[in-house]
């Protein structure tokens, strides 16, 4: 299965089109390296970096993709989906906790207690069936049905 990029940024972010795929389905992907500026990450609930929000959510107004990833959010579970995303589209989060990241007990000064985080967004006119399946690390398969 090919996957051509037909648009791409030196952020490496950009539009994914699956040549193959008849119905179209289009992907957007950026590592977004922080929706929270560096000196809100030890706040509870952070304010988010406004310019990178806009630009954000510039580009999927613009291009209206059908799914939205995201990698290195650096969100809280106190910043709701609607401060992200417009209810065009279904978020899943994981967000970086102490249950996802555990400090590693033979170099404690190595833990990172904030930023990482995924977030995956799907335009509400895909079914999808969501489900979240446990193991040592959260996953989640999401078929596009």
């Amino acid at each position: 299965m090919a996957n051509i990029i037909d648009e791409n940024t030196n952020d490496g972010s950009g539009i994914i089109k699956n040549k193959e795929n008849k119905s179209g389905i289009s992907v957007y992907y950026q590592n977004i390296q922080g929706l929270v500026p560096f000196s809100q990450l030890s706040s509870h609930h952070p304010t988010l970096d406004l310019n990178k929000l806009t630009e954000l959510q510039a580009e999927i107004a613009l291009n209206k993709p059908d799914i939205v990833v995201l990698n290195e959010t650096w969100l809280k579970s106190s910043v709701l989906d609607s401060e992200i995303l417009t209810d065009d589209y279904s978020v899943f989060r994981c967000d970086r906790s102490s249950r996802t990241h555990p400090i590693d007990p033979h170099n404690p000064k190595k833990f990172r207690k904030n930023g990482g985080g995924v977030l995956i967004a799907i335009n509400r006119n895909i079914s999808v069936d969501a489900r979240i399946i446990h193991t040592d690390c959260d996953s989640a398969l999401i078929p596009l049905l």
